[in-house]
């Protein structure tokens, strides 16, 4: 009666540590999947969020006056 418990627990043991070792291989893959996918959708340089390349809902940076004091004006 105990024996086939015995042999499932054993077997279960033996492929969760199996599972546990391509734990890292599919980690390191979806990283870097996800970093490929990153970097084509952000834009590279100032120049280009200025454009507005890449930005949504047509939001233009390049409108934005970078000052040396703090400012807020909505228009």
């Amino acid at each position: 009666m105990i024996e086939p418990v015995m042999y499932f627990g054993i077997g279960f043991l033996v492929a969760a540590l199996l599972g546990l070792l391509f734990v890292p291989l599919v980690h390191n893959r979806a990283v870097r999947l996800t970093m490929r996918r990153l970097e084509a959708a952000t834009p590279l340089s100032i120049a280009e969020i200025r454009a507005g390349i890449g930005l949504r809902l047509g939001a233009n940076l390049g409108y934005l006056k970078f000052t040396a004091h703090p400012t807020w004006n909505p228009f």
